[in-house]
């Protein structure tokens, strides 16, 4: 038969046990969310020095490079690739 306090220290276990979880679950997210985030600058910034040389890839012509601009167009505002 349990004592009364086995439940509580139960339960204080299990509490602490998800706080730890919750703990890790929030590093895995900024982790995975980071590296997706650093992947695409890393794309921004390879096809931005890919123009470097000439304006063209792979059969595509550009008329100019530019780096982290913001445009507006019809009022809305187009967000820049940050490389």
């Amino acid at each position: 038969m349990m004592s009364d306090d086995e439940p509580k220290e139960l339960l204080a276990q299990l509490a602490v046990a998800q706080v730890k979880t919750g703990v890790k679950l929030a590093k895995l997210a900024a982790l995975y969310g980071g590296v997706g985030n650093n992947q695409g600058k890393v794309a921004a910034k390879f096809s931005f020095n890919s123009l470097k040389q000439s304006l063209r890839i792979d059969g595509l012509s550009f008329d100019l490079r530019e780096k982290n601009v913001t445009r507006y167009a019809g009022g809305i505002r187009a967000h820049p690739i940050r490389c």
